[in-house]
């Protein structure tokens, strides 16, 4: 199987660069757990962090029971808490000390994540994103599943990109374990498993992996997630006769919005009501202004790249670019198609998880 796209994005800069990176990377890491550790046991437990706890304090099998009985989520979280409680028992700080480090983690993989698909700069700024958004912040203090299932999908997410373009097993691990873990930890995880099969759909023309290879690797992902399926089903069928997510509201255009805010660093301001026509028109000049910015570079070197006549290019985030030749050298079609591997790849990740679940939302 060939392919003009890179086999392994090993981004290399300036020696000056480098050292940067090294020393801020440890400074990004600290700022994230410090964020993350300030204050963490001050506010009393909330009625689902309350519950969280009450489970977990059950006997294994009493516990297990309630999950697949009366609960809405995997059990991986509570078991992991319902180990952990025996050890630092149930205050504030400690049911939600786990969350924080998972988060933390999340940073790191969000850096590494950056760093493979584009450069160390665009890593740690993507790190540093993550590492101050106070809605990161707020759910690493938080004693509920959200900061794992955010740790198991950043892990997802590099592994997918390197299993692409990169032969070597250990991101098939990697690949299988987030997979698994995730799906152990939230049940909407399930979307993203649909994004790695869509992700492989259309790249599979350059995708070190056969047909049947990765038939088998989905078939590995599942066979593991097997043992909670039974689980799943009996959740499903109980939330169902006893309408426990009745409460819910079907989500609308004014909910993405605000989900999207966000996302952008702000916490809604209508709490009970639905937005106001101003708030929306600010989410969305916020979340275009994300987008453009997004896309601009992307279509700018494009065009740079088709309308230039030489085989190089002259941007230094690809200067020392590996290729299955063994060269260093970017032709303009290369480029071109990782720049559009690139947006492809992270516009799955930004509507796959949003879109899809809103959409089933109605059925």
């Amino acid at each position: 199987m060939t392919c003009d796209t890179p086999r392994v994005f090993n981004m290399t800069h300036s020696t000056f660069l480098n050292s940067c990176s090294r020393l801020c990377l440890p400074g990004l890491l600290l700022v994230s757990l410090v964020l993350r550790l300030y204050r963490i046991g001050e506010e009393s437990l909330w009625l689902d962090e309350i519950e969280t706890v009450r489970l977990v304090q059950l006997p294994f099998g009493e516990m297990m029971n309630y999950i697949v009985h009366a609960d809405s989520h995997p059990p991986l979280y509570s078991l992991l808490l319902h180990l952990w409680v025996r050890i630092a028992g149930t205050s504030e700080t400690a049911v939600r000390f786990w969350s924080a480090i998972f988060g933390c983690l999340s940073v790191w993989a969000t850096y590494l994540t950056g760093t493979v698909i584009f450069n160390r700069r665009t890593g740690l700024i993507a790190g540093l994103l993550l590492a101050i958004a106070p809605f990161h912040v707020y759910y690493s203090q938080e004693a509920r599943m959200y900061a794992l299932l955010g740790l198991f999908a950043a892990g997802m997410m590099l592994a997918l990109w390197q299993v692409t373009f990169d032969q070597r097993s250990r991101w098939r691990y990697l690949l299988v374990v987030t997979s698994v873990g995730a799906l152990f930890t939230q049940n909407i995880a399930l979307f993203l498993i649909v994004l790695q099969n869509l992700w492989y759909l259309l790249t599979r023309h350059c995708h070190h992996m056969r047909p049947r290879q990765w038939l088998y690797l989905q078939i590995t992902i599942v066979s593991l997630a097997f043992f909670w399926l039974p689980g799943l089903y009996l959740q499903l069928h109980a939330t169902r006769n006893i309408g426990f997510l009745s409460w819910i509201q079907s989500p609308t255009l004014a909910h993405v919005a605000d989900v999207l805010f966000e996302f952008c660093g702000a916490f809604p301001i209508h709490s009970e009501s639905e937005p106001s026509i101003p708030y929306l028109g600010a989410a969305g000049i916020l979340s275009l202004g994300f987008l453009v910015a997004f896309l601009v570079p992307f279509i700018t070197q494009i065009r740079h790249s088709l309308n230039s006549g030489s085989s190089t290019t002259s941007d230094p985030d690809f200067s020392a670019t590996v290729f299955d030749n063994g060269t260093s050298v970017m032709s303009v079609p290369v480029a071109t198609r990782l720049r559009c591997h690139q947006i492809l790849y992270l516009g799955l990740w930004f509507v796959i998880p949003i879109v899809s679940p809103l959409l089933l939302s109605y059925v």
